[in-house]
């Protein structure tokens, strides 16, 4: 709040917009931003450090068991709109085939 500070320089050094900064010294200024203040009374700012972001690991999917290929009998054939070819049990979930079938559409 005092000196001739530029704003942008300060707010580039501290990684914030210098808009953000010039609405925390107006909320200052107006007393609507109020905290922790030092003995002295005026405002600071406390240091904030901020640690990279890291996404969490995707989960494993479940190893699938060695099978040997089904019988031609067992394996029915869809031909899709779009030209592919789904090979799938008989005895195939149908809920789980329709999703699979909608995906496969779109893709």
């Amino acid at each position: 709040m005092a000196g001739a500070r530029l704003v942008s320089a300060t707010a580039r050094r501290h990684g914030i917009s210098r808009w953000q900064l010039n609405t925390w010294r107006r909320q200052v200024r107006e007393g609507r931003l109020v905290g922790d203040e030092p003995m002295d009374g005026t405002p600071a700012f406390a240091s904030v450090a901020l640690a990279p972001y890291a996404a969490p690991a995707a989960p494993t999917p479940p190893a699938m068991p060695d099978r040997a290929p089904l019988p031609e009998r067992e394996r029915i054939e869809i031909v899709l709109t779009n030209g592919r070819r789904l090979h799938v049990g008989v005895g195939i979930d149908v809920g789980s085939l329709a999703r699979l079938v909608a995906v496969l559409e779109r893709a």
